[in-house]
């Protein structure tokens, strides 16, 4: 039963026990912090989970959240008016991101109609690639 137990924890830990590198963490939190009271307050996300998402590398799968991340996005510039991604401007502020990774996750996430989700799978897919494992 024990030998279950922790053949169990090594599983979980080997899906959900991502990890970033300190510095991507200072780079990426400065980058959002401007924008994170405002973002919480009109998604009505969880202002804790906003503040340390890149520190726990816990990107929640819930509606808040997406749209907290598509929040995020716009106040970043990184959507345009017509809600399309800049993925220019998102190279040049996103530590870290290549251009391979930022058309990685754009075209991971072509498919999803809505604007909130498609921004929370964009990234979910640039932070669990960036962190280690």
């Amino acid at each position: 039963m024990k030998s279950i137990l922790v053949l169990l924890s090594i599983m979980y830990c080997a899906v959900q026990c991502k990890t970033l590198d300190p510095v991507v963490i200072d780079e990426w939190e400065k980058g959002v912090l401007p924008h994170i009271d405002y973002c919480v307050s009109t998604t009505n996300v969880d202002w804790d989970i906003a503040k340390n998402m890149f520190r726990h590398v816990h990107l929640p799968d819930e509606s808040t959240f997406h749209c907290y991340m598509k929040c995020i996005f716009d106040r970043m510039s990184f959507l345009n008016s017509d809600q399309e991604l800049d993925q220019d401007q998102m190279l040049q502020h996103i530590y870290a991101l290549t251009p391979d990774l930022s058309q990685l996750c754009v075209d991971e996430s072509a498919g999803i109609e809505d604007i909130c989700v498609k921004m929370y799978n964009i990234t979910k897919c640039i932070v669990h690639d960036i962190a280690d494992d």
